[in-house]
């Protein structure tokens, strides 16, 4: 189907992800904007540093944490570091 066979325009939304989409499509994989590696051996190892860390939490068996909890414990350590109390 041709622009000109589609009976509706496209909408706001999904002209500016075709935009988006032939910017991303012009760039290389490793540009500025894409990337904040320099070589394609510094993303790939990236890449597989981050996958062993999702594997790790993933295999890890302790209980979950709630996400209150999780802020609770966060906010402690910050203020014993800062030595403030809030």
């Amino acid at each position: 189907m041709t622009a000109r066979q589609r009976k509706r325009p496209l909408s706001d939304h999904a002209l500016a992800f075709a935009v988006f989409a032939l910017i991303l499509c012009s760039m290389n994989a490793l540009s500025p904007l894409m990337s904040e590696f320099e070589t394609l051996e510094e993303a790939e190892a990236h890449l597989r540093w981050l996958q062993a860390k999702v594997a790790a939490a993933r295999a890890d068996g302790r209980p979950d944490v709630e996400h209150d909890e999780a802020m609770a414990r966060t906010r402690a350590i910050i203020q014993a570091r800062s030595g403030s109390a809030e």
